[in-house]
């Protein structure tokens, strides 16, 4: 009898033991588009972004929702959005990557331009809402064009929302009318 308690005692513990599923994440739904103000409380090292830098942000207020973005500095624009999957409250490592125009970033401290910035936030949660965005902070960010923001968990695409940042120097074409800086494909 000890014996079959000692079995039934351990196939309980074995199945009350058994690992927990890994968070799985669908997408990401994005459920807000335009511009901010937030206050910058601090700064996080990106090394794949055209500064170097990320910033943190609170008390962050939505001005209004739009995907056109008047270029000048001090300008913040970004997207909410929600992660969808399993389970809810899991924390999941998310990277975001901005796709920039085709002129792409040209800060004077780097060699070349940027094209394409990538960062890692801190873990995001499935349910949650989260704000990402950009600050016009420096003339040479200042960039018209399409600006592709891309949600990814490793390597899959969850979601992405676009931008037209539009300037008032608007470039001409060879026949010289004015050009559409977002129709411009971006360079990866």
């Amino acid at each position: 009898m000890r014996t079959l308690w000692a079995a039934v005692a351990f196939v309980v513990l074995a199945a009350g033991s058994a690992p927990a599923e890994p968070p799985s994440v669908a997408r990401a739904e994005i459920v807000w588009a335009g511009l901010y103000e937030a206050e910058v409380t601090g700064t996080v090292s990106q090394p794949h972004t055209a500064i170097g830098r990320t910033n943190q942000l609170s008390n962050i207020r939505k001005l209004r929702a739009t995907t056109t973005v008047e270029g000048r500095l001090g300008v913040s624009f970004g997207l909410e959005y929600q992660l969808r999957g399993k389970p809810d409250g899991a924390d999941v490592p998310i990277t975001i990557v901005v796709i920039l125009p085709k002129a792409g970033l040209r800060n004077p401290a780097n060699a070349e331009p940027t094209y394409r910035e990538r960062w890692r936030p801190s873990a995001q949660v499935i349910g949650g809402r989260t704000l990402v965005g950009y600050t016009l902070e420096h003339d040479w960010e200042v960039v018209a064009g399409l600006w592709t923001f891309e949600i990814w968990s490793e390597d899959e695409k969850l979601g992405e929302q676009a931008f037209c940042v539009v300037t008032e120097r608007a470039p001409k074409t060879p026949d010289g009318k004015d050009d559409d800086p977002c129709r411009s494909t971006p360079t990866a």
